[in-house]
């Protein structure tokens, strides 16, 4: 079958992409077995990149320093948790489209495995650590999407073996390779230079983040020797090797560790400790620490108060800044999301997947109340759009829209709202008529 599959490749490589959708699909009606992505899924971690920390880092090593492991989270589990709809479009507008064969995939369950939270947790950490996301889009003889299964990003390469041909994604599948066409492939990229493939932000941050790992370890080891640096043990007369390694093995033995800090150390005759002063304020950790956090801050476009830096925070901005992280750092990944889906799943014109940024608001009930509050006022929500977006059971009548009754049309008389003139009419006209039965003398 791989075979088969290898020969079909080279044959739709001298054919423009779209040319070969037609015999894609006969061959994926011949019941074509879907590699097993689990079965090398959880892999080794691998050497990583050496830095001049002397520390090697790689996309799944550098989930050991906090802050990143914080903004990735972050990150991931925001775009993840908000709801995400089919639409379809129509003379009236778009409406969702609950009926449609790819909203059970895009908002309930994307594989018999997994659930919407975590296929998109997962998508988000792939894209913010390799800077690609790459799922296999199992279909139907019609190519239909059926299910999306994550495949691993550090094992799959883009490749273009002609430049005016299609581009090919080859998986490294335990010893084999298994190459898809783009269109079985649902590939979501970040920030590159061809506009194609995203950079790995984790190479390119790989110093600031082994620097990070470094104040760890050092830090580590500062207090494992009781909080003291090192410091000499004096000894008259001449030691040979040996005699020194038991010495300081027994001073270890007694008196290292945070937990032996107040024991009382003892001596022998002629012997003198001169400890190395130095301690934590004269090493900057603190200060070093909280710079290497904003590095990462910067480096996934954060800010610093989401990953728990509040040095900088204060009542006053910290609403202003989760605004901007809705607006600068969560929206343009939902851009990116939705028109992939858009670009690979969706084959109708008048279909749109949407994520509603409304759901960041659940959690903060006045807020969200202000924001129903004016949508019906100002009529762009009804009140079955507010009961749909509280998850709660629609009620009859609830599609109608209102508008407030100090509103007119431009140009429109004073007072008619632009509606019912001839009301209006009516109304002077009995005006005028009471007036000239009006008895004189009478207001």
């Amino acid at each position: 079958m791989e075979d088969k599959f290898n020969d079909l490749i080279q044959v739709l490589l001298t054919l423009p992409a779209r040319e070969g959708a037609e015999l894609v699909n006969q061959y994926r009606a011949s019941k074509m077995e879907r590699p097993d992505e689990w079965s090398d899924w959880w892999y080794g971690s691998g050497g990583g990149m050496p830095t001049a920390a002397g520390i090697n880092i790689n996309e799944r090593s550098s989930l050991k320093f906090s802050p990143v492991f914080a903004a990735v989270r972050k990150i991931s589990e925001t775009v993840a948790s908000l709801p995400r709809h089919v639409y379809r479009e129509g003379s009236k507008g778009k409406k969702k489209d609950t009926d449609h064969y790819l909203y059970p995939i895009i908002h309930h369950r994307p594989n018999p495995e997994m659930t919407s939270m975590q296929m998109r947790e997962a998508e988000m950490l792939h894209i913010l650590l390799w800077g690609n996301t790459y799922s296999h889009i199992q279909q139907d003889g019609n190519g239909r999407a059926q299910a999306l299964w994550p495949l691993d990003p550090s094992k799959m390469q883009v490749k273009r073996p002609k430049p005016d041909s299609m581009l090919v994604y080859e998986y490294q599948l335990g010893a084999e390779t298994v190459k898809f066409p783009p269109w079985e492939i649902l590939h979501i990229a970040g920030l590159g230079f061809n506009g194609l493939m995203g950079i790995p932000v984790i190479q390119l941050a790989r110093e600031g983040i082994a620097t990070g790992l470094a104040y760890e370890e050092y830090s580590g080891r500062f207090f494992s020797n009781n909080a003291t640096p090192a410091g000499f043990v004096e000894v008259p007369g001449i030691l040979d090797k040996e005699a020194r390694r038991e010495i300081q093995k027994d001073w270890y033995v007694e008196y290292g560790g945070v937990s032996r800090s107040q024991l009382i150390g003892v001596i022998g005759q002629g012997m003198k400790f001169n400890p190395i002063s130095m301690n934590a304020k004269d090493a900057q950790f603190i200060e070093s620490r909280g710079f290497q956090v904003e590095e990462v801050a910067r480096w996934f476009n954060i800010p610093p108060h989401m990953i728990y830096d509040l040095r900088r925070s204060t009542n006053n901005n910290i609403e202003q800044q989760s605004l901007e992280f809705v607006i600068y750092t969560i929206r343009p990944w939902l851009v990116r999301i939705e028109q992939a889906i858009q670009n690979k799943l969706i084959l109708e014109d008048n279909i749109t997947v949407e994520h509603r940024v409304e759901g960041l608001l659940r959690g903060d009930t006045e807020t969200r109340t202000a924001y129903y509050s004016a949508g019906r006022q100002w009529g762009w929500l009804s009140v079955n759009d507010i009961l749909d977006l509280e998850n709660m059971e629609r009620v009859e009548g609830g599609d109608e829209r209102i508008t407030p009754m100090n509103m007119q049309q431009i140009g429109a008389p004073e007072g008619t709202n632009g509606k019912d003139k001839e009301t209006e009419k009516l109304i002077k006209k009995m005006l005028a008529k009471q007036s000239q039965t009006q008895p004189q003398g009478e207001t």
